[in-house]
């Protein structure tokens, strides 16, 4: 390109007369335009420079004019400015522009974009006018990416699945590679070169651009699409200079088709094995309450039947039948409660408590258990722990029962002892650890790993021996762990084991606490109440009956909801006991109609269910339901649940209260309750059997004193065996305890000195039992 001037003009520049004042007026002129301007004469020295140029390289105009411009150019560039003069030479023609590098007085190599002119005049060649720009910054950013590219390029072809794209600031791709490209089904040098909305495919632009402008302004994308039928993961970024200033976009996108559809079998089989696990949960849920039915008949009826005059015979069996439905019972519970944690449908109450009130119910629990087994069982509390806490009692029981109740099952010598004391005492809040310790058979090393899994016990011999389902450390594990708690084991094989988990509780306060259940009955309390009693299965009325009439209460029966609905339509009770699973109409379908159609809010509805998971109890508060009763129930908790929807509070004053104050004087020695009750009041009967039981333990002292004579420890063993049971009916524990060790000691542990004082202490409680049960015969008889 040629440029035409004045000659005037380029005679004062050429001439470089700074003094001449146009000279300076179009040197100011120049000065203004904020690019690097640059006249050369034909033999390449700097005529003139602006401002702009003189910053760029560093210099002043003095400095700078009258020297070679080759001086200034990098050595590599030589050639291309050299090509330039010797057109101007040849007057040929220049090019439009070209990219020098040159040095600045730094010696920094800075990168010109030149636009190169001509200067003619007359046809007369008298220079060359070049305008530039610093493209330093922007030659850097190329550079860069050319020096990564072949790096790029070579990474992304050796990984599967991978498509690699560079964008720049307008987001034209510079690479874009991959050994699996499936853009439009167009080769990758279809892309390169092309910004981002001259793309074919309109539905590609719609997917990405949007990311790629996330990225221009610094974010980081990582998201999936579905493209032809693919699905694609793709993860955008900036790229980001030496000064950290965004200079492009990276794009990988990666075909996961496989993984997805793999996925999407995987999940529809997730899917298949979690409906199954739950129509196997509800058909354990359905089946244990289906067999708790019969078991509360079972359990109920066997304690009615201990409370009446038994041959010794049948009381040993129906001993067998309660200890073995108690198993049942346990087991079923583990069944359902496992079902509940599988279907995530165990939900935990927050209720205030003491932990003394849970650790001595779970003690006088087992404790017989315990001593039948002739193991020290004590429990030991933090004085700390005097405190009203909100939590789940029940769970917590449960918990207990189970690792107290297997190391009682795993322990035939020492002892079993329960621990618990803080460890946190925060403002709101207690953590609370719970040990259980035992020294019985104990664990192996190479068995810990497996005792929480389900249905596994540490030895399968142990099953064989000991039996059970392998569910309870299962159960213990998942109710701790879902009130944020921690379970660990320690155990030594042959040494003993202990259990140890910690509980996060609330803090609560007195005033909170609910009226304990009592442990006592008074027959005349419930005497004047009407009750309805409403169970489809016949056993079970026949059982609630039979308790009801103990209790001296009014009732009436029903064998269904309809049933239920037509007697409640015309008789007002006190209260309802509502089984809630009937066919037809259902248990919470009668609440409702007792609320919501009758309008009846005085009357008491009483659920009587298996189900009393937090999901079940809330249903059954919102149909109105006052209270519930578990199956199998016994006739005291019957009894509390009255006492307490009723809100009947013993009379100090009453008969009961008396009986009471008497139980506790006589506590050391015996107990009269359980004959009382079986006697249902008939002093004759009661006077008969104390007659029947002081010539008992008369021969039994008789029999001792003969088998010790002669040595005989088998026959002072089975004597021993033989007049507990009736010690027990009388809760003479101190007795129970001479008579258990009896009984349990071996023949190689009796000795002369040792036989003589058991069977001397025993022979004395026995006969101060003896001489109280006949004040207590003539007192009958007064």
């Amino acid at each position: 390109m040629k440029v035409p001037l004045d000659d005037v003009i380029l005679e004062k520049l050429l001439t470089r007369n700074s003094h001449n004042e146009e000279y300076e007026h179009i040197a100011h002129i120049f000065n203004l335009i904020p690019s690097l301007l640059i006249i050369l004469s034909p033999d390449g020295e700097i005529a003139y420079i602006n401002e702009a140029g003189c910053k760029l390289l560093g210099s002043d105009n003095k400095n700078l004019v009258g020297k070679k411009f080759t001086k200034f150019i990098a050595r590599g560039d030589h050639k291309s400015f050299n090509d330039l003069l010797k057109t101007l030479d040849n007057s040929g023609v220049v090019p439009d522009s070209l990219i020098l590098k040159v040095f600045n007085s730094n010696e920094d190599i800075v990168s010109l974009s030149c636009n190169t002119s001509i200067i003619e005049s007359e046809n007369h060649n008298y220079g060359l006018l070049i305008a530039a720009t610093d493209v330093s910054h922007m030659m850097r950013h190329y550079q860069m990416l050319e020096r990564d590219k072949n790096l790029y390029e070579k990474l992304a072809a050796q990984i599967p699945d991978i498509n690699l794209f560079v964008l720049d600031t307008d987001l034209k791709f510079i690479i874009s590679v991959g050994n699996e490209l499936n853009l439009s089904d167009a080769p990758d040098s279809d892309l390169n070169g092309k910004t981002i909305n001259q793309l074919e495919d309109k539905n590609l632009i719609e997917i990405w651009k949007p990311h790629f402008d996330s990225a221009m302004h610094g974010k980081e994308i990582a998201t999936s699409y579905n493209y032809n039928k693919r699905y694609y993961d793709i993860w955008v970024f900036p790229l980001y200079d030496e000064n950290n200033e965004i200079m492009g976009v990276t794009a990988i996108t990666q075909n996961v088709t496989d993984q997805k559809e793999l996925e999407l079998k995987l999940r529809k089989t997730i899917d298949e094995a979690e409906n199954a696990n739950k129509i196997k949960s509800e058909f354990l849920a359905n089946i244990s309450h289906e067999i708790r039915t019969p078991l509360n008949a079972i359990i109920g009826f066997s304690e009615q039947l201990s409370q009446t005059a038994l041959q010794e015979q049948q009381e040993e069996f129906v001993k067998v039948i309660s200890k073995s439905s108690e198993h049942l019972l346990y087991l079923v519970n583990d069944i359902l409660i496992l079902s509940k944690i599988e279907a995530n449908a165990i939900k935990f109450d927050v209720s205030p408590f003491k932990i003394e009130s849970v650790i001595t119910y779970i003690y006088n629990t087992l404790k017989i258990k315990a001593e039948q087994k002739n193991l020290i069982f004590t429990y030991d509390i933090d004085p700390r722990l005097n405190m009203v806490i909100k939590g789940d009692p029940f769970r917590l029981r449960q918990i207990i029962i189970n690792l107290v109740n297997n190391a009682i099952k795993f322990t035939h010598n020492g002892y079993v002892e329960m621990k618990c004391f803080m460890i946190s005492d925060e403002e709101d809040e207690v953590k609370i650890r719970f040990d259980v310790m035992d020294t019985g058979i104990g664990i192996s090393a190479d068995k810990m790993a497996t005792i929480f899994d389900q249905f596994r016990q540490a030895d399968s011999r142990i099953t064989k021996r000991y039996g059970g389902t392998g569910l309870g450390l299962t159960i213990c594990k998942n109710l701790i762990e879902k009130q944020n708690g921690s379970l660990t084991v320690k155990s030594e094989e042959g040494m003993g084991t202990r259990f140890s988990f910690v509980l996060p509780f609330r803090k609560g306060s007195e005033t909170e606490l609910s009226e304990e259940n009592i442990d006592d009955f008074d027959f005349m309390e419930l005497s004047d109440k009407h009750i309805l009693l409403v169970d489809d299965d016949s056993v079970n009325r026949l059982l609630g009956k039979t308790i009801l009439e103990k209790l001296k209460c009014n009732y009436e029966l029903a064998g269904n909801g309809e049933e239920a609905i037509k007697i409640l339509k015309e008789t007002q009770f006190d209260a309802v006991l509502l089984d809630i699973h009937m066919p037809d109409i259902s248990g919470l379908d009668v609440a409702k109609y007792v609320r919501r159609e009758l309008k009846n809010d005085t009357i008491k509805l009483i659920a009587v269910t298996a189900d009393v998971f937090n999901e079940d109890i809330k249903n059954y508060y919102s149909a109105g339901i006052d209270d519930y009763l578990i199956k199998p129930y016994r006739e005291l908790e019957l009894y509390n649940v009255l006492r307490k929807v009723l809100k009947i509070k013993p009379d100090k004053n009453s008969k009961s209260a008396e009986k009471v104050i008497v139980k506790a004087s006589e506590n050391d020695l015996y107990n009269l309750r359980q004959l009382k009750d079986i006697a249902e009041g008939n002093s004759d009967f009661i006077a008969n059997m104390l007659r029947t039981f002081i010539v008992n333990s008369e021969n039994a002292i008789i029999e001792f004193r003969k088998s010790l004579e002669h040595n005989k420890w088998n026959s002072i063993k089975e004597t021993a065996h033989r007049i507990l049971p009736s010690y027990r009916h009388l809760e003479a524990y101190t007795t129970i305890d001479l008579l258990t060790d009896i009984k349990n000691m071996s023949s190689n542990q009796f000795g002369k000195d040792k036989a003589i004082n058991l069977i001397e202490k025993v022979t004395t409680n026995i006969r101060d039992i003896i001489d109280k049960l006949n004040r207590e015969i003539k007192d009958l008889n007064a």
